[in-house]
């Protein structure tokens, strides 16, 4: 019996495992590659951008110059989330 249990489930993993293989990525956390409009590469502050933690990983000081890819935002997500 427990053969042919064992045979049972290794058949339905294998066949869910191939049906799963046919489909793209089409869940949630799909990637999809675009190009993002508008962006352009600054230099700021590493400070303005960086916690102290983030500062201290780095090995960086908060008035280092950093190389960051600005991506264009509205007014209230610039008033409501920079750091």
């Amino acid at each position: 019996m427990k053969v042919i249990t064992a045979s049972l489930v290794a058949l339905a993993l294998a066949t869910g495992a191939a049906s799963a293989s046919n489909f793209p990525e089409t869940h949630q956390n799909a990637s999809v590659e675009r190009p993002a409009p508008n962006t352009q590469q600054i230099q700021v502050k590493a400070g303005k951008v960086l916690t102290s933690r983030e500062l201290h990983s780095a090995g960086l000081s908060a008035d280092d110059l950093i190389t960051v890819t600005s991506f264009p935002t509205s007014e209230w997500a610039k008033t409501h989330y920079e750091r």
